[in-house]
Formats: structure tokens, C-alpha cells, sequence
């Protein structure tokens, strides 16, 4: 049987193993899910978003709550948000509005608010007001899930999309593709 102090010091070095070897990181606690918001905006407000932030790498997630692969793929955004902190800018883009009406109606922004808040993303949140067709038609995008890439000067270096195989079956993900690249653009890469 062990005695008290040695369970206390073996105890000890055991939790504080993973800090020491940089396999656990600390996690931020999360805000309240009323705190994390959406802004209704068009394309053009997604664009003064980026040049607004020009001085830092911005990530632009474009996706849609009916995209099974762009839910899939968001906690990888909050993670490489929550790595790289305020060396980048995170943006999503809910590209959930197909037109008609007067914009995004209240119970799409709920839906779209709904899934931001169960992924604790805490970026720069914005549902388009664009049509999505339009969108595409402007980016010649397929679909989603995209990830645009903007250096610290604003201009598109990197697009991540799903559109040839490049990536494989399973397509991008943060931790597989976009993280690395962002982390070499990141170091003069």
C-alpha cells in the first residue's frame, strides 16, 4: 500500500505529464451561448469584413446548416481559432439563404444561431443576405463547405473546396489541410 505522500506526488507528476509535453492544452471556457451572435449581411459586408481585418490572416468558412460535410468540419474551425487565438481572424458564412423575401427570415437566423452556439464558435459570425446562387455564381463555387484563405494584406492565397479530389474522399479538413497551411502562412511560408 501506498502512503499518502507518494499517492500525492505520483498523482501530481501524472496530471502534470500532458502539460509538460505539450499534449493537453488548456481550454478557454466557452462564453454562454447568448453571447455568441450572427450579423445579417451581403457579400459586400463579408468583403469589408476582410478588409477590415487586413494585418492578420482571415478564414472564411462558408457553409450551411443542410451541409452534413460543413457541419462535420466546423469544430475544426473553433479549434484552430482556439490554437492560433488572435494571430488569425475566423469568419463563418452561413450561405443558408436561397432568396425571395426580404433577407433571411427569423426562424433561418434561429436555426443558423442554433448550430454556431452548439459548436461554441466564437468568430466573426455572419449569415448572408446574398442568395447563395449568387454567391457560387461569384466565387464559380460549386458548393459548400469552402474555406477562403485571405493573407495579412487581403488577398485570396488559398481556396479549400471539395470540387476535385485533391483532398480525397472525405474531402479537407481543418486538421488535415487548413490548420498546416495557415500555420505556414503564419511563419513567412
Amino acid at each position: 500500500m501506498l502512503r499518502p505522500p507518494v499517492c500525492f506526488s505520483l498523482l501530481t507528476a501524472l496530471l502534470m505529464l500532458p502539460a509538460c509535453t505539450g499534449t493537453l492544452q488548456a481550454e478557454e471556457p466557452a462564453p454562454p451561448a447568448e453571447k455568441i451572435t450572427a450579423t445579417v449581411t451581403d457579400w459586400a459586408g463579408v468583403e469589408q469584413v476582410i478588409r477590415q481585418y487586413r494585418g492578420k490572416p482571415v478564414i472564411v468558412d462558408l457553409w450551411s446548416t443542410s451541409c452534413e460535410p460543413c457541419l462535420r468540419e466546423l469544430p475544426g474551425l473553433a479549434r484552430l481559432q482556439q490554437m492560433l487565438g488572435d494571430r488569425v481572424v475566423c469568419v463563418t458564412v452561413s450561405l443558408d439563404y436561397f432568396g425571395g423575401g426580404k433577407g433571411p427570415s427569423a426562424e433561418l437566423q434561429q436555426e443558423v444561431l442554433k448550430v454556431l452556439r452548439q459548436q461554441k464558435l466564437q468568430s466573426i459570425n455572419l449569415i448572408s443576405s446574398t442568395p447563395d446562387e449568387t454567391i457560387y455564381t461569384r466565387l464559380d463555387l460549386g458548393s459548400v463547405p469552402a474555406v477562403l484563405v485571405y493573407s495579412r494584406e487581403g488577398k485570396l492565397v488559398h481556396r479549400f473546396d471539395n470540387e476535385e479530389d485533391k483532398y480525397g474522399e472525405k474531402g479537407f479538413t481543418y486538421d488535415g489541410h487548413i490548420l498546416p497551411y495557415v500555420r505556414d502562412l503564419l511563419s513567412g511560408g
